[in-house]
């Protein structure tokens, strides 16, 4: 008579694999989502310290050795400095280990435009910054003003490179930027005269 051998250790430690292997595949789904988490816990902490002109809650964000943090610390105070009256962040590339903020600064009479991108790493249960970047950065953006009152003016004439004004009679509205005179609007009865001194024009 021949006896069949079974291995139920064998068949039992198969059945085990095969779980942990779902076990592991799960995971693996799962850690980027953990992740995208944490980045966007990390960009509403970073909103909210841009927002409330947080010098400490910015620097509770920053990870790293003594020397990053102090170039943070000098990065913040020169943003407060700027004395923005509104901020808008917006969060632009979300991966891993990595994001980029936009980021707009509206002062009373001029704003800036600035991309970040933050690599970051969990430390101690919260994600932070590891080290931070400007991407890119436009400032001289000026709020213009068109004054109210107009300036009369009476057969008046200005020459502007190849192109002369003539002004017979109306208003000059004057437009301020920061203070500084940037142009003026004309109403009223005038002539242009252009002649390009380049003939390709």
């Amino acid at each position: 008579m021949i006896m069949e051998r079974r291995h139920p250790t064998f068949i039992m430690d198969r059945g085990r694999l095969a779980r942990l292997k779902y076990l592991l595949l799960i995971l693996f789904f799962l850690l980027p989502l953990t992740a995208r988490a944490d980045n966007q816990q990390f960009f509403a902490r970073l909103q909210l310290a841009i927002q409330n002109k947080d010098e400490n809650a910015y620097l509770a964000l920053i990870a790293g050795d003594q020397n990053t943090r102090t170039a943070e610390k000098t990065f913040i105070e020169d943003l407060l400095s700027f004395q923005y009256e509104k901020s808008i962040l917006r969060l632009a590339d979300d991966q891993n280990d990595k994001l980029i903020v936009h980021v707009f600064l509206q002062a009373a009479e001029e704003a800036r435009l600035e991309s970040w991108s933050f690599s970051t790493v969990l430390e101690n249960g919260q994600t932070r910054a590891q080290s931070r970047r400007v991407v890119s950065s436009v400032g001289g953006l000026y709020r213009l003003r068109l004054s109210e009152s107009g300036i009369p003016v009476q057969n008046a004439t200005m020459k502007h490179f190849d192109a002369i004004l003539h002004m017979n009679q109306g208003k000059i509205f004057v437009i301020t930027a920061a203070g500084t005179i940037a142009g003026f609007v004309f109403l009223g009865d005038a002539t242009l005269e252009f002649t390009p001194s380049d003939p390709k024009e």
